[in-house]
């Protein structure tokens, strides 16, 4: 088990990692970039840490540490698929919720009372893979280091900003992690998290692009650090050092699968107008007070949202779930944080005793974990990000949640939804996969896109699906990476 530093890797260390990756061995194999020497790197641990994410610019969002989880699957994690989990929000805390409740090795149980510790998970993912989790920008665990600039408030950045935020910590911790460097890598997004992956397959996907401003659908925000960045993870870790860039359905033959649990793909276009509503749908009838779990009430969803944020500040239950001890990581105790900038409540120094007594008091403009940051205005999307979701479908093997009781984000109109869109059509089918314990399979058919199929399974769950239905998901997803292949390390001629 590991604590790790924030990782600033330079040019020399990225090509220190991708000689330990190639010594002696330049013809790929499988179980990891390390190939027949892969018994000279060091074996996978749990780890945790931060990543150092630059300022876009002088004007812009602060330099700030992203943290991060990383735990490896049970058996044979060098040729096991990476899951990155990420909750929404935007501004949500990823431990929060996914990391809390129903994925890892350790969960909380919903019943239980506020302060119980955390529980032996018999669904935990990594029966069946690696697992990455990471928290946005100001939220969880991460923080930013320095001051911002004048009118800058946190959460405002654009949703391509925080993509682009994300797939920076993700190809770091690639290039810190050689033995799985090259492994299927499948992104699972919780809420807005869906419009998040979407940008980020796209900013993946079209990497060669990224340096020239118009990149994105109709004009966007651009990162124009990312197409360096993807040239030196392709060469290392895919070994295709040719001069020549990947296509976008090449590099999806790593970054092509998306995990989107109750998502909200096109932000408020989702709520288009002659959609079935929640108010039709039986399931609603009898209310519970909880829009995000009809069944619930608001208190039951108080409850389980306190016992996350009892647990993440309980050194214990950080060590229980994240594998190290919250005054061995680096970058976390209060001697170590700099100008942290956080945005605390007045309750926070009551909440955080336990915490602030293992890593030190902090001043009132920081605090050790937040649920969650809001923004100074919405950006759940627009038509580009819907644009981008559309692109990335056509090479990206996706499985999205329809969780019944979810009025909030209701998925049970994406088929009338995609069907709405010029050109396109949807239906579902709920007789696939032939066999399945959860059937449900969406169509989707576009003049360009041709026919993609969704896998679409029905849950008896609210919008967090791994809070009420962690077994029946871990299950669904593991049989969903085994049928589209994602299951083995990627392999170029």
């Amino acid at each position: 088990m590991r604590a790790h530093a924030p990782l600033t890797l330079t040019l020399a260390g990225v090509l220190a990692v991708a000689c330990a990756a190639h010594h002696g061995d330049d013809q790929h194999q499988s179980g990891g970039t390390g190939g027949g020497d892969e018994t000279e790197l060091a074996p996978l641990e749990t780890e945790a840490g931060f990543v150092e994410v630059p300022a876009r610019s002088e004007n812009a969002d602060p330099r700030t540490r992203m943290f991060y989880s990383f735990v490896p699957a049970d058996n044979g994690p060098e040729s096991a698929p990476l899951l990155v989990y990420f909750n929404g929000g935007p501004g949500a805390a990823t431990t929060s919720i996914l990391a809390a409740y129903g994925t890892g090795p350790y969960t909380l149980d919903p019943e239980a009372e506020v302060d119980a510790p955390p529980a032996h998970n018999p669904a935990s993912h990594t029966a069946f893979a690696n697992m990455l989790y990471i928290d946005a920008r100001a939220t969880g665990f991460s923080y930013d280091v320095e001051d911002p600039a004048d009118g800058y408030c946190s959460g405002a950045e654009p949703y391509t900003s925080d993509a682009a935020q994300f797939v920076y910590v993700l190809l770091e911790f690639l290039a810190e992690h050689p033995q799985i460097a090259d492994n299927p890598i499948a992104l699972v997004g919780e809420s807005y998290g869906g419009t998040r992956a979407a940008v980020m397959l796209y900013m993946l996907q079209h990497y060669a692009v990224m340096e020239q401003p118009e990149w994105f659908p109709t004009g966007h925000l651009y990162a124009p650090w990312l197409t360096a960045k993807m040239r030196r993870h392709v060469a290392f870790a895919l070994r295709r050092d040719t001069g020549v860039d990947l296509t976008p359905d090449e590099v999806a033959r790593q970054f092509g699968y998306q995990i989107l649990i109750q998502p909200s793909i096109a932000g408020f276009l989702q709520n288009f107008p002659g959609a079935p509503v929640p108010a039709d749908d039986p399931d609603f009838e009898n209310p519970g007070g909880d829009a995000y779990d009809v069944r619930q009430s608001v208190e039951d969803a108080d409850r389980i949202a306190e016992h996350a944020a009892y647990a993440m500040r309980t050194p214990v239950s950080f060590e229980m779930f994240f594998g190290v001890a919250p005054q061995d990581v680096a970058g976390l105790p209060a001697t170590e944080r700099g100008a942290a900038r956080r945005w605390p409540s007045g309750e926070i120094l009551e909440l955080e005793a336990r915490m602030r007594g293992a890593l030190g008091d902090l001043p009132e403009s920081d605090a050790y974990w937040l649920p969650m940051v809001q923004p100074c205005g919405p950006y759940l999307g627009d038509g580009r990000t819907l644009s981008a979701f559309l692109d990335v479908l056509k090479r990206t093997s996706t499985f999205i949640t329809n969780a019944r009781y979810d009025s909030v984000v209701y998925t049970e109109a994406l088929p009338a939804f995609f069907g709405s869109l010029d050109g396109y059509d949807a239906f579902v089918s709920k007789a696939e996969p032939a066999g399945s314990e959860r059937p449900g399979m969406l169509h989707v058919v576009g003049d360009e896109l041709g026919t993609r199929s969704i896998r679409f399974p029905i849950y008896e769950a609210g919008h967090a699906v791994t809070v009420s239905a962690p077994g029946e998901f871990a299950r669904d997803v593991e049989q969903w990476l085994h049928d589209v292949g994602a299951m083995r390390p990627v392999v170029f001629d």
